[in-house]
């Protein structure tokens, strides 16, 4: 058995999470959907931004196939928030993502939705050649998020925002929808590196010192795989929950400071 904890399984790239031991993790989670008479459905692969996410998520898909399991694989690196959300809007069985979530660059994971608690490390039935899809998100998901925002009122506020998604997956979420909305958006460390600029792409006070520096009405942080947010207002104080998804929490942060002012970001 394999027991995942809150965040999945996860260990350090090359020592513990090898190619090996994604097999071995991808075929106990063939084997739980057929136990659990999933295995009729697709199933959502994901993978953030991290060194050879990309290639891990391959081999997932890989074995996926060979086990008869349809897969809809993202097309580049993306937002756990969104492949979760994605589990329900393609009518999927569940989603493995391939992510390190806040962690440092030398550590990766993976995380099967449903949270199965543990699996068994065995092999799925042979059967059928499973089929693949690539599919892109994004405009569907930043859709879904706009729908409960006073979409007019954050136009007619002009607010000055700065977004730092950290080199992470969320590149190309907030400061596109946020742009759309009319804000006026700075990105800074807006493209993929695997190192995530040497330091652990966690939104906590201490990672989030350049966002404090930069004059803007707010500053919105995201983790490498958008699981966690930070945010700055513009007097420099920090604000920041627990959540399920933090570019969608960052998005009704701006819009509660539109229609309640900053003061009511304690809330939080």
């Amino acid at each position: 058995m394999l027991k995942f904890g809150t965040d999945g399984w996860s260990g350090v790239i090359s020592d513990d999470f090898t190619f090996e031991n994604v097999r071995k993790v991808s075929q106990g989670v063939a084997a739980y959907l057929y136990d659990h008479q999933l295995a009729d459905k697709p199933l959502v692969i994901g993978y953030d931004a991290r060194f050879l996410a990309d290639r891990f998520a391959d081999e997932v898909v890989r074995v996926m196939e060979k086990s008869g399991i349809d897969c809809l694989l993202v097309e580049r690196d993306t937002p756990l928030p969104v492949v979760i959300w994605s589990v329900k809007d393609r009518d999927a069985a569940g989603a493995v993502m391939v992510t390190g979530a806040a962690r440092p660059a030398n550590y990766c994971g993976l995380r099967f939705i449903p949270d199965a608690g543990e699996i068994e490390l065995k092999a799925a039935p042979a059967g059928r050649k499973g089929g693949v899809e690539r599919f892109e998100p994004r405009e569907r998901y930043l859709k879904y998020i706009e729908a409960d925002l006073d979409a007019a009122a954050v136009k007619k506020a002009e607010l000055k925002i700065v977004v730092d998604p950290m080199y992470g997956s969320a590149r190309g979420y907030l400061d596109r929808f946020l742009q759309g909305l009319g804000c006026q958006v700075e990105e800074v460390h807006g493209y993929r590196d695997v190192l995530f600029g040497g330091t652990a792409p966690d939104p906590v006070e201490k990672n989030l010192l350049e966002l404090k520096a930069m004059k803007a009405d707010l500053g919105l942080a995201l983790s490498g795989d958008a699981s966690t947010f930070g945010i700055i207002d513009r007097s420099g104080k920090y604000y920041s929950k627990r959540t399920a998804d933090g570019i969608l929490e960052c998005v009704k942060a701006v819009d509660q400071v539109v229609r309640r002012g900053f003061e009511s970001l304690s809330e939080l």
